[in-house]
């Protein structure tokens, strides 16, 4: 419980006016699910800026920025349904053989080993090799 109220008072510690924290909290609740870009949501007649529970205050993503949202969903979506999920991929369809699993190829072992080896390396030098930012109550 102290945990959500220390969030929700975070939003207007952060938000620059009153009037965005309010957009957030309402897209947080369940007022507003989306936003519509600025270009599209400045132009339709509404109600209090939303249609159907849908911002159109033209405080939106860019056409740009929705673009890009939508090819990342798409190839997200593309992986998660069409891709093998794990029991396809270890042919664990028969509960019995779930513990009869075949060992591993040196090569595979090796290719594994190096493909975690590169994930490691990528995410520590993205960390480690960032351009330092200020502290975060520095900016208040």
């Amino acid at each position: 419980m102290t945990f959500l109220a220390v969030v929700f008072a975070w939003i207007f510690f952060r938000s620059a006016n009153f009037t965005t924290a309010m957009n957030v909290i309402k897209g947080a609740s369940g007022l507003t699910f989306a936003s519509l870009p600025g270009e599209i949501g400045l132009f339709l007649p509404t109600h209090n800026g939303a249609l159907l529970g849908i911002s159109c205050t033209g405080l939106g993503l860019s056409f740009s920025t929705l673009g890009l949202s939508i090819v990342l969903l798409s190839v997200a979506y593309f992986i998660i349904f069409f891709q093998p999920n794990v029991a396809e991929m270890f042919n664990l369809r028969d509960p019995e053989k779930m513990w009869e699993m075949n060992t591993p190829t040196p090569a595979l072992v090796m290719a594994r080993t190096a493909a975690i080896g590169l994930a490691c390396w990528i995410s520590a030098f993205g960390v480690l090799g960032a351009e330092p930012s200020e502290f975060l109550y520095f900016q208040f």
